[in-house]
């Protein structure tokens, strides 16, 4: 789950744990996991209802307050407190999608350019299939007006992939959100067709600009 700049783990910890525990314990997943600050946590409560799992109980924060006391939240009144390290809550991790794909990207995304019209399309597809808010966040992290596609220029895409170059029979994001929360239309390359998918499923991504 994608909110802001923050990618938000699946699931819980299967149990609760001590504030140190917490720490290591997101820490030890690799690829940037943390645990949230004080400002994260809160974040978190304020989208309870959009995340997955997320049980109506204490939830650590990273931020410590003094030697023995951490920021928790409890997630059904939305107050924060300042809790003893020794005691158990749940735990949730999350990590900062922009700062290491974006740099890692950058060096490929968006190559050799095709300019069809008003429009600018990068060269390559993102080198794996994402959920819809990263997509958004990662062309626009391109930088220089970098960008999804709408669903009409999603479908220009397809028309032209021949032309274009680098597509694949798959599935691919645009930025056009259906009028219900948490689904964007998305066009199936193999068939050339419309469709709408919700926003946790993985899609393919292709950048454009406009020129």
């Amino acid at each position: 789950m994608i909110i802001e700049n923050l990618e938000i783990a699946y699931l819980d910890f299967i149990v609760s744990m001590k504030w140190n525990e917490a720490v290591l314990a997101c820490t030890f997943l690799g690829g940037g996991w943390r645990l949230p600050t004080k400002d994260e946590l809160n974040i978190l409560n304020i989208n309870y209802h959009k995340i997955y799992g997320l049980k109506r109980k204490d939830y650590w924060s990273s931020t410590q307050d003094i030697k023995y006391r951490a920021w928790s939240q409890n997630f059904q009144t939305g107050h924060q407190y300042n809790s003893d390290i020794a005691w158990e809550l749940s735990v949730r991790a999350v990590r900062d999608i922009t700062k290491s794909n974006i740099l890692l990207l950058k060096p490929i995304l968006p190559g050799k350019t095709v300019k069809s019209g008003n429009l600018e399309i990068a060269q390559y597809d993102f080198p794996y299939r994402m959920h819809f808010g990263a997509a958004r966040v990662l062309c626009e992290g391109l930088g220089d007006g970098w960008r999804l596609p709408t669903k009409e220029e999603l479908s220009f895409l397809c028309k032209n992939k021949d032309k274009i170059g680098g597509f694949e029979s798959q599935m691919y994001w645009s930025s056009t959100i259906r009028w219900d929360y948490g689904y964007s239309w998305i066009h199936n390359f193999y068939l050339d067709k419309e469709e709408t998918n919700n926003h946790e499923a993985k899609m393919s991504v292709r950048a454009v600009r406009t020129l």
